[in-house]
Protein backbone atom coordinates (compact mmCIF):
# COMPACT_ATOMS: atom_id res chain seq x y z
CA UNK A 1 0.00 0.00 0.00
CA UNK A 2 2.87 2.57 1.25
CA UNK A 3 4.54 1.42 -2.63
CA UNK A 4 1.35 2.46 -4.46
CA UNK A 5 0.76 5.70 -2.22
CA UNK A 6 4.56 6.75 -3.27
CA UNK A 7 3.58 6.23 -7.00
CA UNK A 8 0.73 7.53 -6.78
CA UNK A 9 2.05 11.06 -5.91
CA UNK A 10 4.90 11.24 -8.09
CA UNK A 11 2.38 10.65 -11.07
CA UNK A 12 0.19 13.44 -9.38
CA UNK A 13 3.81 16.00 -9.60
CA UNK A 14 4.41 14.84 -13.18
CA UNK A 15 1.54 15.67 -14.23
CA UNK A 16 1.08 19.35 -12.53
CA UNK A 17 0.68 22.08 -15.02
CA UNK A 18 2.47 25.58 -13.68
CA UNK A 19 0.14 27.61 -11.25
CA UNK A 20 -2.78 29.58 -12.89
CA UNK A 21 -3.39 27.12 -15.81
CA UNK A 22 -5.50 24.17 -16.23
CA UNK A 23 -4.60 21.20 -16.71
CA UNK A 24 -5.38 20.81 -20.02
CA UNK A 25 -6.46 23.74 -23.17
CA UNK A 26 -10.14 23.67 -24.05
CA UNK A 27 -10.32 24.23 -28.13
CA UNK A 28 -11.37 27.91 -27.41
CA UNK A 29 -8.19 28.69 -24.96
CA UNK A 30 -5.89 27.02 -27.73
CA UNK A 31 -6.97 29.41 -30.38
CA UNK A 32 -6.91 32.69 -28.07
CA UNK A 33 -3.56 31.66 -27.14
CA UNK A 34 -2.48 31.13 -30.83
CA UNK A 35 -4.43 34.40 -31.46
CA UNK A 36 -2.14 36.24 -28.77
CA UNK A 37 0.88 35.40 -29.52
CA UNK A 38 0.61 36.30 -33.30
CA UNK A 39 -0.86 39.82 -32.26
CA UNK A 40 2.20 40.12 -29.89
CA UNK A 41 4.57 39.27 -33.13
CA UNK A 42 2.24 41.92 -35.11
CA UNK A 43 3.15 45.03 -32.83
CA UNK A 44 6.65 43.84 -32.29
CA UNK A 45 7.26 43.68 -35.76
CA UNK A 46 5.13 47.00 -36.53
CA UNK A 47 7.18 48.54 -33.43
CA UNK A 48 10.33 47.65 -34.80
CA UNK A 49 9.55 48.58 -38.70
CA UNK A 50 8.19 52.11 -37.26
CA UNK A 51 11.37 52.87 -35.25
CA UNK A 52 13.46 51.70 -38.06
CA UNK A 53 11.67 53.85 -40.67
CA UNK A 54 11.46 56.97 -38.58
CA UNK A 55 14.99 56.60 -37.95
CA UNK A 56 16.02 57.03 -41.31
CA UNK A 57 13.60 59.92 -41.92
CA UNK A 58 15.30 61.60 -39.29
CA UNK A 59 18.87 60.84 -40.73
CA UNK A 60 17.47 61.43 -44.27
CA UNK A 61 16.12 65.45 -43.25
CA UNK A 62 19.32 65.72 -41.58
CA UNK A 63 20.86 65.12 -44.52
CA UNK A 64 18.56 67.05 -46.65
CA UNK A 65 18.71 69.93 -44.27
CA UNK A 66 22.32 70.16 -44.63
CA UNK A 67 22.66 69.71 -48.01
CA UNK A 68 19.86 72.62 -48.11
CA UNK A 69 21.92 75.07 -45.38
CA UNK A 70 25.11 74.44 -48.07
CA UNK A 71 23.59 75.53 -51.45
CA UNK A 72 22.11 78.33 -49.60
CA UNK A 73 25.41 79.55 -48.01
CA UNK A 74 27.10 78.65 -51.47
CA UNK A 75 24.24 80.86 -53.12
CA UNK A 76 25.24 84.07 -51.14
CA UNK A 77 28.94 83.79 -51.50
CA UNK A 78 28.83 83.92 -55.33
CA UNK A 79 26.00 86.12 -55.68
CA UNK A 80 27.55 88.82 -53.12
CA UNK A 81 31.13 87.99 -54.96
CA UNK A 82 29.43 88.73 -58.93
CA UNK A 83 27.99 91.69 -57.40
CA UNK A 84 31.02 93.14 -56.33
CA UNK A 85 32.90 92.43 -59.58
CA UNK A 86 29.77 94.60 -60.89
CA UNK A 87 30.72 97.46 -58.88
CA UNK A 88 34.01 97.81 -59.29
CA UNK A 89 34.35 97.41 -63.15
CA UNK A 90 30.80 99.26 -63.87
CA UNK A 91 30.58 102.70 -62.73
CA UNK A 92 27.83 104.61 -61.05
CA UNK A 93 23.72 103.94 -62.18
CA UNK A 94 24.88 101.76 -64.23
CA UNK A 95 26.74 99.22 -61.92
CA UNK A 96 23.48 99.84 -59.36
CA UNK A 97 21.71 98.91 -62.14
CA UNK A 98 24.19 95.75 -62.94
CA UNK A 99 23.82 94.61 -59.00
CA UNK A 100 20.36 94.49 -59.23
CA UNK A 101 20.00 92.11 -62.17
CA UNK A 102 22.74 90.01 -60.61
CA UNK A 103 20.41 89.92 -57.23
CA UNK A 104 16.54 89.42 -59.04
CA UNK A 105 18.51 86.62 -60.93
CA UNK A 106 20.23 84.97 -57.71
CA UNK A 107 16.56 85.08 -55.73
CA UNK A 108 14.46 83.83 -59.02
CA UNK A 109 17.26 80.67 -59.66
CA UNK A 110 16.81 79.67 -56.03
CA UNK A 111 12.69 79.95 -56.43
CA UNK A 112 11.68 82.72 -54.36
CA UNK A 113 9.92 84.66 -56.79
CA UNK A 114 7.19 85.44 -54.22
CA UNK A 115 10.40 87.89 -53.31
CA UNK A 116 8.67 90.19 -55.70
CA UNK A 117 5.67 89.63 -55.10
CA UNK A 118 2.69 92.55 -54.52
CA UNK A 119 -0.78 93.76 -53.19
CA UNK A 120 -1.88 96.88 -52.57
CA UNK A 121 -3.24 95.49 -48.85
CA UNK A 122 0.66 94.53 -48.22
CA UNK A 123 1.79 97.67 -49.29
CA UNK A 124 -0.29 99.82 -47.18
CA UNK A 125 0.13 97.50 -43.99
CA UNK A 126 3.79 98.33 -44.28
CA UNK A 127 2.90 102.10 -43.43
CA UNK A 128 0.52 100.74 -41.09
CA UNK A 129 2.66 98.22 -39.41
CA UNK A 130 5.37 100.28 -39.83
CA UNK A 131 3.78 103.24 -38.38
CA UNK A 132 6.67 104.25 -36.07
CA UNK A 133 9.39 104.87 -38.91
CA UNK A 134 6.09 106.36 -41.00
CA UNK A 135 5.86 108.62 -38.54
CA UNK A 136 9.54 110.06 -38.32
CA UNK A 137 9.53 110.12 -41.99
CA UNK A 138 6.36 111.83 -42.12
CA UNK A 139 7.76 114.48 -39.67
CA UNK A 140 11.28 115.00 -40.94
CA UNK A 141 9.68 115.50 -44.77
CA UNK A 142 7.36 118.11 -42.76
CA UNK A 143 10.09 120.36 -41.04
CA UNK A 144 12.63 119.82 -43.80
CA UNK A 145 10.72 121.01 -46.22
CA UNK A 146 9.41 123.79 -44.20
CA UNK A 147 13.03 125.08 -43.33
CA UNK A 148 13.95 124.27 -47.41
CA UNK A 149 11.34 126.45 -48.39
CA UNK A 150 11.59 129.14 -45.48
CA UNK A 151 15.14 129.32 -46.06
CA UNK A 152 16.00 128.65 -49.92
CA UNK A 153 12.81 128.90 -51.79
CA UNK A 154 14.55 127.09 -54.49
CA UNK A 155 17.02 124.00 -54.20
CA UNK A 156 20.63 125.28 -54.74
CA UNK A 157 21.35 122.42 -56.63
CA UNK A 158 21.25 122.72 -60.56
CA UNK A 159 17.79 121.70 -61.71
CA UNK A 160 19.12 119.32 -64.24
CA UNK A 161 20.21 117.20 -61.58
CA UNK A 162 17.44 117.48 -58.86
CA UNK A 163 15.39 114.90 -60.95
CA UNK A 164 18.18 112.48 -61.38
CA UNK A 165 18.84 112.98 -57.65
CA UNK A 166 15.58 111.04 -56.64
CA UNK A 167 15.95 108.43 -59.39
CA UNK A 168 19.35 107.74 -58.42
CA UNK A 169 18.07 107.46 -54.26
CA UNK A 170 15.58 105.66 -55.18
CA UNK A 171 17.92 103.04 -57.28
CA UNK A 172 20.44 103.10 -55.03
CA UNK A 173 19.02 103.32 -51.40
CA UNK A 174 15.19 102.54 -51.75
CA UNK A 175 15.46 99.32 -54.71
CA UNK A 176 19.16 97.97 -54.49
CA UNK A 177 19.77 98.40 -50.96
CA UNK A 178 16.23 96.61 -49.99
CA UNK A 179 17.09 93.81 -52.67
CA UNK A 180 20.63 93.14 -51.30
CA UNK A 181 19.62 92.91 -47.67
CA UNK A 182 15.61 91.79 -47.05
CA UNK A 183 14.95 90.55 -50.70
CA UNK A 184 18.63 88.66 -50.58
CA UNK A 185 20.64 87.93 -48.38
CA UNK A 186 17.36 87.86 -45.37
CA UNK A 187 15.46 85.04 -47.52
CA UNK A 188 19.09 82.74 -48.18
CA UNK A 189 19.91 83.28 -44.06
CA UNK A 190 16.47 81.98 -43.02
CA UNK A 191 15.91 79.10 -45.53
CA UNK A 192 20.16 78.15 -44.82
CA UNK A 193 18.90 78.06 -40.86
CA UNK A 194 15.53 76.86 -41.26
CA UNK A 195 12.10 77.88 -40.66
CA UNK A 196 11.34 78.97 -36.91
CA UNK A 197 11.75 81.51 -34.89
CA UNK A 198 15.60 81.26 -34.06
CA UNK A 199 16.77 81.02 -37.78
CA UNK A 200 14.39 84.00 -38.52
CA UNK A 201 15.97 86.56 -35.49
CA UNK A 202 19.58 84.93 -37.00
CA UNK A 203 18.74 86.17 -40.40
CA UNK A 204 17.53 89.06 -39.37
CA UNK A 205 20.47 90.29 -37.32
CA UNK A 206 23.15 89.65 -39.65
CA UNK A 207 21.52 90.70 -43.06
CA UNK A 208 21.13 93.74 -41.03
CA UNK A 209 24.83 94.05 -39.94
CA UNK A 210 25.36 93.75 -43.45
CA UNK A 211 23.09 96.55 -44.03
CA UNK A 212 24.78 98.46 -41.83
CA UNK A 213 28.14 97.73 -43.55
CA UNK A 214 27.05 98.71 -46.52
CA UNK A 215 27.51 102.32 -45.10
CA UNK A 216 31.41 102.12 -44.54
CA UNK A 217 31.29 103.52 -48.13
CA UNK A 218 30.47 106.85 -47.14
CA UNK A 219 33.90 107.19 -44.90
CA UNK A 220 35.32 107.81 -48.62
CA UNK A 221 35.90 111.23 -48.71
CA UNK A 222 34.96 111.85 -45.16
CA UNK A 223 37.11 114.15 -42.76
CA UNK A 224 35.29 113.10 -39.43
CA UNK A 225 35.01 109.38 -39.54
CA UNK A 226 33.03 109.45 -36.37
CA UNK A 227 29.45 110.60 -38.11
CA UNK A 228 29.56 107.38 -40.41
CA UNK A 229 30.27 105.25 -37.64
CA UNK A 230 27.26 106.55 -36.21
CA UNK A 231 25.13 105.63 -39.37
CA UNK A 232 26.45 102.40 -39.73
CA UNK A 233 25.31 101.52 -35.87
CA UNK A 234 21.83 103.08 -36.17
CA UNK A 235 21.61 101.78 -40.12
CA UNK A 236 22.40 98.20 -38.28
CA UNK A 237 19.27 98.91 -35.99
CA UNK A 238 16.87 100.32 -38.79
CA UNK A 239 17.97 97.15 -40.99
CA UNK A 240 16.51 95.06 -38.46
CA UNK A 241 13.19 96.88 -38.07
CA UNK A 242 12.85 96.75 -41.78
CA UNK A 243 13.87 92.91 -41.84
CA UNK A 244 11.02 92.66 -39.02
CA UNK A 245 8.58 94.92 -41.38
CA UNK A 246 9.09 92.82 -44.14
CA UNK A 247 8.17 89.56 -42.55
CA UNK A 248 5.30 90.54 -41.32
CA UNK A 249 4.04 92.02 -44.28
CA UNK A 250 5.55 89.87 -47.39
CA UNK A 251 5.93 92.88 -49.90
CA UNK A 252 8.97 93.96 -50.55
CA UNK A 253 8.02 97.11 -52.50
CA UNK A 254 6.58 98.33 -49.52
CA UNK A 255 9.65 98.36 -47.69
CA UNK A 256 12.20 100.02 -50.66
CA UNK A 257 9.44 102.93 -50.70
CA UNK A 258 9.58 103.99 -47.16
CA UNK A 259 13.21 103.23 -47.00
CA UNK A 260 13.75 105.36 -49.47
CA UNK A 261 10.99 108.43 -48.32
CA UNK A 262 12.91 108.01 -44.99
CA UNK A 263 16.41 108.84 -46.66
CA UNK A 264 14.77 111.72 -48.72
CA UNK A 265 13.24 113.31 -45.58
CA UNK A 266 16.72 113.42 -44.24
CA UNK A 267 18.43 114.56 -47.40
CA UNK A 268 16.15 116.86 -49.25
CA UNK A 269 16.75 119.95 -47.26
CA UNK A 270 20.92 119.65 -46.90
CA UNK A 271 21.54 118.00 -50.22
CA UNK A 272 18.70 119.36 -52.76
CA UNK A 273 17.93 122.63 -51.11
CA UNK A 274 21.46 123.99 -49.68
CA UNK A 275 23.55 121.76 -52.26
CA UNK A 276 26.07 119.91 -49.87
CA UNK A 277 27.64 116.53 -50.37
CA UNK A 278 29.79 116.20 -46.95
CA UNK A 279 27.96 113.40 -45.55
CA UNK A 280 29.92 113.54 -42.56
CA UNK A 281 29.22 116.99 -41.73
CA UNK A 282 25.40 116.46 -42.22
CA UNK A 283 24.91 113.03 -39.84
CA UNK A 284 26.81 114.75 -37.52
CA UNK A 285 24.70 118.41 -37.41
CA UNK A 286 21.29 115.82 -37.89
CA UNK A 287 22.61 114.19 -34.27
CA UNK A 288 24.10 116.84 -32.62
CA UNK A 289 26.22 116.44 -29.48
CA UNK A 290 26.47 112.68 -28.70
CA UNK A 291 26.65 111.47 -32.15
CA UNK A 292 27.94 108.25 -31.15
CA UNK A 293 25.47 107.57 -28.03
CA UNK A 294 22.39 108.98 -30.29
CA UNK A 295 23.13 106.62 -32.67
CA UNK A 296 23.43 103.30 -30.43
CA UNK A 297 20.49 104.45 -28.84
CA UNK A 298 18.17 104.82 -32.06
CA UNK A 299 19.85 101.39 -32.79
CA UNK A 300 18.49 99.59 -29.45
CA UNK A 301 14.75 101.55 -29.78
CA UNK A 302 14.94 99.78 -33.26
CA UNK A 303 15.79 96.51 -32.51
CA UNK A 304 13.35 96.21 -29.73
CA UNK A 305 10.91 97.64 -32.06
CA UNK A 306 11.43 94.91 -34.62
CA UNK A 307 11.31 92.50 -31.83
CA UNK A 308 8.01 93.67 -30.74
CA UNK A 309 6.52 93.20 -34.49
CA UNK A 310 7.96 89.64 -34.57
CA UNK A 311 6.09 88.44 -31.13
CA UNK A 312 4.93 84.63 -30.99
CA UNK A 313 1.49 85.69 -31.67
CA UNK A 314 2.11 87.22 -35.37
CA UNK A 315 5.28 85.55 -36.26
CA UNK A 316 4.11 81.84 -35.96
CA UNK A 317 1.19 82.15 -38.08
CA UNK A 318 3.48 83.22 -40.55
CA UNK A 319 6.33 79.67 -39.82
CA UNK A 320 2.95 77.58 -39.80
CA UNK A 321 2.29 79.00 -43.36
CA UNK A 322 5.18 78.53 -44.56
CA UNK A 323 5.43 75.29 -43.08
CA UNK A 324 2.59 74.38 -45.59
CA UNK A 325 4.33 75.46 -48.43
CA UNK A 326 7.22 73.66 -48.19
CA UNK A 327 4.95 70.17 -47.27
CA UNK A 328 2.92 70.73 -50.58
CA UNK A 329 6.26 71.38 -52.63
CA UNK A 330 8.27 68.72 -51.08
Amino acid sequence: MEELRKEDKENNVANRQPYGMSRELSSSGRLFYIYAKVMLTYHVSRSITYYVRHSMTVIVTQEENKMKTVKYLLGIIVTIALALVASAYIPGIFGRIALILILVLSVIIFGHKEVFAFSFKSFKDTFVIGGVMTAVTAFYLITNLYKSFTEYGTPLMDSKLVVSFFITMFIGAGISEELIARGFLFTFLRNAFGNNKASYIVAMALSSIFFGALHFTNLDGAVDPTPIYAQIIYAVGIGFFLAALYIRTGNLWGNMVLHYLFDISLMIYPMVFANRSDMDVLIGEWLGNGIIIKSILICVVSVILGLYLIRDSKLQPIIDAENVIQEKAA
